[in-house]
């Protein structure tokens, strides 16, 4: 399980398992950022399997994380934790991610942070 802010906390159903991934995130793009409700990253987990994990879409709700519609402006940092949820005993290989904000023609499709 991850302790929420409000609420319950998140819980996997059985057979599953949360990873939850704690990041700092730099924004050194040219426009505000909402990290926990319309984040112009996309964020993929694979495990060493090749499975894809699913998103957690509750991260305004993590400890540490900001709130809904908090607008991280340019050149500030913050905490940004969220979960995905993969198969029991699972190993994580990669996590990928995509600006798709400041994405340009010519630029890779995402790019790839090994996690083991």
């Amino acid at each position: 399980t991850v302790p929420t802010t409000s609420g319950a906390p998140i819980t996997g159903e059985p057979g599953t398992q949360l990873y939850l991934i704690k990041t700092t995130f730099l924004n050194n793009t040219k426009v505000p950022v909402d990290l926990s409700c319309m984040s112009p990253l996309w964020l993929n987990i694979y495990d060493t399997n090749g499975r894809k994990l699913a998103p957690v879409f509750e991260t305004y709700r993590i400890a540490g994380n900001p709130e809904c519609n908090y607008q991280l402006v340019q050149g500030l940092s913050h905490e940004w934790n969220f979960v995905y949820k993969g198969v029991a005993g699972a190993t994580l290989d990669k996590l990928t991610f995509l600006d798709t904000d400041a994405r340009q023609a010519g630029d890779p499709a995402e790019s790839t942070i090994a996690l083991r």
